[in-house]
């Protein structure tokens, strides 16, 4: 078995000095030396015209604050998602929806030769399928499309349902996509994307990254369920039956040139190769990230997505592990300063510290059930030796240990919390999904154990628009009512 725990844990964090780029957390300072706006960019000019220099504060204001250190860098992939090798190029295909496009991925290099975004109609993109003559199929999970782009730059998006996730094609060219975590439902589609998409199965729990075995079955993993499942498609309806089960969180099913399956364990962060005519498992990568989809290639290599850490990996026939591309922060969000001076950064599916500049730890976001493990933060603040949490992803706010990210407290009743800090006793906690409220606040009263959501009066909380949750039911307050919104990726009771 191939390691990458440790493998990845002995590579020196790669640091780079960038001051550009969405995904980079920066350390400001004020005083001289600053990095102010370039020459140009709306300084007023000199006394003969000529524009401000560069670091030159404006008249009468301030010298504004600037980086003095660049710590961690962008992923050469931001968050890979589903992967594809082949097509006539052989490149590795992958969909990022946290970069908000397809990339193509030189798998012996690394070298990302295209981008693709919404130049060409692609926008968050989450799975990517490529036909022999290299038409390119793409999912966009939050706008419920699926989109094509031709070998001659023409292309096409179909809505099917918010949740659209996998997509893979048959050996007779049959085209298939399901819903996960936004919904559920397997579809067939045209190739063409002009007839209407056809409902096969509606009832089907949260269906993942799937692929056709060479006995003409479709193989998929039920990710919240911990199996995979074999679904003929020429059934009406489709029949499914469990093939493997036992996985933490299984997020993705390929096959290699011996019809051996291949199953990826998001959780576990684990690439699980199973014979099953036997049923015979090994796993052949191991990594300490968690994995969100796997690709076998023409010569049996596995290629891997670690997109928490913006990672691919390979894995060739013997065994033997590569990393193709170089990691980094996918979509950096909220950052705080931890009381040991060390600077943490909300990284959307991952909480990364960095310490005198250095990637020192990284928490992951394992999907586990709700309150059994941190999910993917968008923002961060720190309260004492506790870190307060918010994701939109999840509709969560959480109170983390500082230290190991074990959940205090886990709420997921709000409004799509977008940012929460210490105010006063409580925490206060910005919604953008109430509704005919511009900006509201929900109100947790105690911030040392678990919340405690009253009907006593609203607490002095800025601006005049913040409102108090009373209870985590999205019920009516007496300070105003709140509507929920859907629990993503998990379901009440």
């Amino acid at each position: 078995m191939s390691n990458a725990r440790n493998a990845a844990g002995a590579r020196s964090p790669h640091r780079r000095r960038l001051l550009a780029g969405a995904a980079l957390a920066t350390l400001l300072t004020m005083g001289s030396g600053v990095f102010a706006p370039s020459a140009g960019t709306g300084e007023p000019p000199g006394p003969n015209g000529e524009p401000a220099p560069v670091g030159a504060p404006a008249a009468g204001r301030p010298a504004l604050p600037g980086p003095a250190e660049t710590w961690g860098r962008a992923a050469d992939v931001e968050g890979p998602n589903g992967l594809y090798v082949g097509g006539p190029d052989g490149l590795i295909y992958q969909g990022s929806v946290a970069g908000t496009e397809l990339d193509g991925v030189d798998p012996h290099t690394g070298e990302v030769h295209d981008r693709t975004g919404a130049e060409r109609g692609v926008r968050g993109p989450d799975d990517v399928y490529v036909a022999d003559d290299g038409t390119i199929y793409w999912t966009e999970i939050f706008q419920g499309n699926v989109g094509m782009l031709k070998p001659d730059g023409t292309w096409r998006i179909q809505h099917v349902a918010l949740g659209t996730n996998p997509i893979t094609m048959n050996a007779e060219g049959r085209l298939f996509t399901a819903l996960d975590f936004l919904g559920n439902g397997l579809y067939e589609l045209d190739p063409d994307l002009i007839e209407p998409p056809k409902l096969l199965l509606a009832d089907i729990d949260t269906l993942n990254g799937f692929g056709f075995g060479p006995d003409g079955y479709l193989y998929g993993p039920l990710f919240f369920d911990h199996r995979v499942v074999r679904i003929d498609v020429d059934a009406t309806p489709p029949t499914v039956e469990t093939v493997a089960d036992g996985f933490r969180v299984p997020s993705g099913v390929e096959f290699d040139s011996r019809g051996r399956m291949i199953v990826t364990d998001f959780a576990e962060g684990q690439v699980i190769r199973i014979d099953l005519g036997s049923g015979a498992r090994e796993t052949i990568f191991d990594t300490e990230g968690m994995l969100d989809n796997s690709a076998v290639g023409p010569d049996d290599t596995v290629y891997t997505a670690a997109f928490g850490d913006g990672v691919i990996w390979a894995i060739d026939p013997s065994g033997d592990v590569r990393q193709v591309t170089e990691g980094g922060l996918i979509s950096a969000g909220g950052i705080a300063v931890d009381g040991d001076g060390s600077v943490l950064v909300a990284d959307w599916f991952a909480m990364k510290r960095y310490t005198d500049g250095e990637l020192s730890q990284t928490f992951y976001d394992r999907f586990d059930p709700p309150g059994e493990g941190m999910s993917g933060p968008n923002t961060v603040a720190v309260d004492g030796d506790r870190l307060i949490i918010t994701g939109y992803f999840s509709n969560v706010l959480q109170i983390l240990d500082g230290r190991t990210a074990d959940v205090i407290t886990d709420v997921r009743d709000l409004a799509t919390p977008t940012n929460a800090i210490v105010h006063g006793g409580g925490i206060a906690v910005a919604q953008a999904g109430a509704p005919r409220v511009p900006a509201r606040a929900a109100w947790c009263a105690s911030r040392t154990a678990a919340c405690s959501w009253t009907a006593s009066p609203c607490p002095p909380v800025s601006p005049a628009t913040a409102r108090r949750s009373t209870s985590p039911t999205g019920r009516p307050a007496t300070c105003g009512a709140r509507a929920t919104v859907p629990r993503y990726g998990w379901r009440p009771g």
